[in-house]
């Protein structure tokens, strides 16, 4: 009876004291597991939000004890997995390709999103923290208030921003494992080139989050790394970063599913489906746009309808039948809705794309239109140098473009901008210039989102105002003569409406036309870069 008295005690105090000390063990481990496959989930939510494709990764939720003989454990702790809402918003983003300028300009831009939280439900580890995942990174949250990184992931990386959406609910328990699921919803993610308004001190691009991380936390994100950050704050939960200004950003969303009750973007706006065309032949050329969401994802099946604004021509549709000046045209699987343009004359035309996105909530002001404006017509050549329809006259006896180049000089008081010299070369007999018209200038779409379009040109010391009239050489020393096989060169520097010099670029490009004494016209596009 001794024997079996002292049994039981010793049963006793093991039930109480080593059951719950091994028990707790066991659920700090399975807690370091749970943490584990939350690094798993941010390492899938990444791979959906950059190359578009589902991830799924198991959560081991609950917590199972082992058999203990004799001994009684507690019931199975089953932890459950939620979302909570979120958010994040992008002010003062200024595109900096033109191809989606119209909707990156500044304005605030917001989004809503989710965190995903899994909590455990130990029976003796009260210390355990939550394991949260947000913005794309996975952290814990201690029940002192704190919160640790579990991951290096960065929202900031040098000059790249990186912000992902999470969308869809989720409130479920289990002793077991959980799928957790990522779905692609607008992804892959695009990149898109941002900046701050070059002429406004001041105007930094601000990101603004919606955290449950602490400052300690942020700090390791934000500090340790180089980065382009102005200042940083944390206040009522929410993250403030102002960025640098005068740096190229490289801007990259995605939006993805968990749970249910997700629900798919709707298109936006309209950016080039390529780089802006800078010029369309006699013949023919496809022009496209890009049907896009709020995080810069391409949308199929959305109705473009493309008019011709101004200019001489028809479009064609994919028989080959002209259908007017008008036609619709749906986005096909990336997005592009494309068209083929053919002019009939003329030296430029005017082209625009609208949608009618027509879901709740859509404003009908945003970037719903994008217009090719004054798009160059040539026709590759030929004829003898008079005639109106011509355009770059290259025949024996023309009166022919022979370069465009760029050099970097000093024009007012600034340095280092671009002026184009542009030489000519008379292939047939004697002729006079009597008068010159820059009838329209384009800037190459890498650039015409930061600077003003030019007013007008100087010309060897002669003002010519772009789009304006022909100077009469009479007044202004422009009536020429050319000799046979002679060759002039002139000086043409740039200027804005606010009297600054204009910075030529290469891929700027004009449309520049010469009347002669017998009252014929050459015209001739010239892009400034080396080639004519």
């Amino acid at each position: 009876m001794l024997i079996f008295g002292l049994v039981l005690a010793v049963l006793a105090i093991v039930q109480l004291s080593g059951v719950p000390a091994a028990n707790e063990e066991v659920e700090f481990n399975h807690n370091q597991r749970v943490q584990n496959d939350f690094l798993e989930f941010q390492q899938a939510a990444d791979v959906t939000a950059t190359q578009g494709s589902a991830r799924s990764v198991n959560v081991e939720a609950g917590t199972r004890y082992p058999n203990r003989f004799l001994l009684r454990n507690p019931p199975e702790a089953a932890g459950s997995i939620t979302t909570e809402v979120s958010g994040f918003s992008i002010e003062n983003a200024r595109a900096v390709d033109s191809e989606t300028a119209q909707f990156w300009a500044g304005s605030l831009r917001e989004y809503d999103s989710s965190v995903v939280v899994f909590r455990p439900n130990y029976n003796v580890y009260d210390s355990a923290p939550e394991t949260a995942y947000e913005h794309g990174v996975a952290y814990n949250r201690h029940p002192n208030g704190e919160t640790t990184l579990m991951g290096t992931a960065e929202v900031i990386d040098g000059n790249r921003i990186t912000l992902i959406a999470v969308n869809g609910s989720l409130s479920t328990a289990s002793a077991s494992a959980l799928a957790l699921e990522s779905e692609p919803l607008s992804a892959p993610m695009q990149s898109v080139s941002v900046r701050d308004n070059p002429d406004v001190t001041g105007d930094n691009i601000i990101l603004t989050l919606q955290t449950g991380m602490t400052q300690k936390a942020w700090s390791e994100l934000l500090d340790d790394e180089p980065n382009n950050i102005d200042s940083w704050s944390l206040s009522g939960g929410e993250l403030t970063i102002v960025l640098d200004e005068d740096v190229i950003y490289d801007m990259r969303l995605a939006k993805i599913g968990v749970g249910s009750g997700y629900t798919d973007e709707q298109p936006i706006y309209l950016a080039n489906g390529a780089v802006a065309p800078r010029f369309v032949e006699l013949g023919g050329n496809t022009i496209s746009v890009e049907v896009r969401d709020q995080f810069n994802t391409v949308k199929p099946g959305v109705d473009v309808t493309y008019n011709l604004d101004d200019g001489q021509g028809y479009f064609i549709d994919s028989q080959g039948t002209n259908v007017g000046g008008t036609h619709v045209v749906t986005s096909d699987e990336n997005g592009l809705a494309k068209v083929v343009f053919k002019p009939t004359g003329g030296t430029t035309a005017t082209i625009s794309a609208t949608a009618d996105f027509g879901y709740p909530g859509a404003n009908p002001d945003d970037n719903e239109i994008i217009i090719f404006e004054d798009i160059a017509v040539i026709s590759g050549g030929g004829g003898d140098g008079g005639g109106d329809s011509e355009i770059n006259p290259a025949a024996s006896e023309a009166f022919e473009l022979k370069s465009a180049t760029l050099t970097q000089e000093k024009v007012g008081n600034k340095n280092n901008i671009g002026v184009a010299y542009v030489t000519f070369e008379n292939k047939g007999d004697q002729v006079s210039i009597e008068a010159v018209r820059i009838n329209s200038f384009v800037d190459n779409s890498q650039s015409a989102s930061n600077k003003k379009h030019p007013d007008y040109a100087v010309i060897n010391g002669t003002q010519v105002f772009v789009g304006g009239d022909y100077i009469n050489s009479f007044a202004t020393g422009f009536k020429i003569d050319y000799q046979p096989g002679e060759e002039k060169t002139y000086r043409m520097e740039f200027w804005d409406e606010d009297g600054n010099p204009f910075d030529v670029d290469e891929g700027d490009f004009f449309i520049y036309s010469i009347e002669f004494e017998d009252g014929s016209i050459s015209r001739y596009f010239v892009v400034p870069d080396g080639q004519s």
